[in-house]
Order: structure tokens, then sequence, then C-alpha cells
């Protein structure tokens, strides 16, 4: 398995791995950006990436039913490519659980980027930001994001996931 990044440099086996780690755990616009891919690969991905039609069942984390069964209003925001999240949220069965739902896209220009989204939101529901509580995994996202507008926010350990004081 090879990979070349725009210095034409090769990963080595143990690059490979944290580069196929990445591409499973984090947006591809970041993995692109770590590894200096070209803008031709990342065209070429999210192409393929938008036509992509997943044909599995998925299931949702054990604890998904402790938070869904919380007494409030859920909102979703997920970042990933736009046809990608909607498919994987419709695979799960989990659309109609939700007030709302806001897709972070990747791949679509004006993206907002979740710190926006979140401040949008507030708005939209007219909520306090002492009413709301952000539920993630990612330190460099969603729960960065939270922290950055004043929002309590928790993070979901499970695996492959670090440990963050975010």
């Amino acid at each position: 398995f090879r990979i070349a990044n725009n210095r034409e440099m090769l990963l080595n086996e143990t690059q490979v791995k944290e580069f196929l780690y990445d591409v499973w755990r984090r947006p591809f616009n970041k993995v692109a950006k770590k590894y200096q891919l070209s803008q031709y690969l990342i065209e070429t991905v999210n192409n393929a990436v938008e036509q992509f039609k997943l044909d599995i069942k998925l299931i949702p984390y054990e604890d998904y039913e402790q938070l869904i069964d919380l007494d409030c209003i859920k909102l979703l925001v997920s970042t990933g490519h736009f046809s990608f999240q909607n498919q994987k949220i419709d695979l799960l069965g989990i659309r109609s659980d939700f007030m709302d739902i806001v897709i972070d896209a990747i791949n679509l220009p004006n993206r907002l980027g979740k710190k926006r989204i979140f401040v949008n939101l507030l708005q939209q529901y007219n909520l306090q930001k002492n009413e709301v509580l952000i539920i993630g995994d990612s330190p460099s996202s969603e729960l960065k994001a939270g922290k950055l507008i004043g929002i309590k926010t928790i993070q979901i350990i499970r695996e492959g996931v670090i440990r963050s004081d975010i």
C-alpha cells in the first residue's frame, strides 16, 4: 500500500496505518490537510464519496438509548460529506429522534463550521447557552466549538477516542 502526498513522499507502513485511522475517525478535509493531499485527489475522493451508496446495517452505539431518553430538545450536528452523513443517519434509523439535523458538510461551499452552526441553532430555537449541553467525542470539533461560545460540553469516550480536558 503506497500513498503519495503533494511532495511526492511515500508514507511508510506506520504512516499508512495512521492515515487509514485518520480517514475513519476524522473529517476528510482535515486528513487531506494533514497529509497534504493534492487538490485532484481531494476532488476525486469527494466525488466518489458523494456517489457512494451504503448498503449495510448500522446500529447506534450502546449508550444511544440513554441519550435519546433524555427529556429535552435534541439537535444533531454532524460533520462529513453531506450525502454520506445523511445515509448513515437514515441507516441508523435515528432521524426522527431529533428536532433538527444539521450537516457540517465538508464537501459543499460556504461551510459554516460547528461554532457558527451552534450559534445559529441557539438563535433559531431561542435557547440560552446555559440551557444547552453539547455531547460529542471530538475535542477539536464540537467540544472546542462549544467551549468557545460558552456552552457546557461532555465528551463521550469510545474505542479510538482520546480523552481530552477541553
